[in-house]
């Protein structure tokens, strides 16, 4: 009686942790947010789980210009990005505490193999990453060491 109370509790154990484990990687569904920069609102879905952030954007045909897709991270590091499946540029503004430490604007879309592989990397560890329609930093102004504001919804 004794072994078979040890295996059954040995069994929930696993599937506790495989169910935490799944719900790490694939998420826990559609989150989205506002991001403030400056006097400019950004709609975005949120990224977090590996599952997310592997695809990203790809596969989308346009985003708005007031939308956008914020990665967060949980820790701060040097996450590549790249373009595979996108169908329009985008302006990657890397983030770190809540302050942009790097933008990479104009990323094209890609039109050979090698451009689907070629990757993007903040200069500095991040832990938030926002993408963008291409030029719209540049045609808000956003600068380094500009602070932003998340806003759960």
């Amino acid at each position: 009686m004794v072994k078979k109370m040890i295996i059954a509790i040995g069994i929930f154990i696993v599937v506790v942790i495989v169910a935490s484990i799944l719900v790490l990687i694939v998420g826990g569904g559609e989150e989205s947010a506002e991001v403030k920069i400056g006097g400019i609102v950004f709609k975005v879905e949120v990224a977090s789980s590996v599952m997310e952030q592997g695809r990203g954007l790809s596969g989308r045909q346009k985003l708005g210009d007031d939308e956008g897709m914020l990665f967060i991270f949980s820790n701060p590091g040097i996450y590549s990005f790249w373009m595979k499946g996108m169908n329009f540029p985008i302006d990657i503004i890397w983030i770190n505490d809540d302050r942009i430490i790097g933008i990479e604007r104009n990323v094209p879309v890609p039109v050979s193999v090698a451009d689907n592989l070629k990757t993007y990397v903040p200069r500095f560890a991040v832990n938030k990453a926002l993408e963008i329609n291409a030029g719209l930093a540049e045609k808000y102004g956003f600068k380094i060491g500009q602070q932003i504001e998340i806003v759960r919804q």
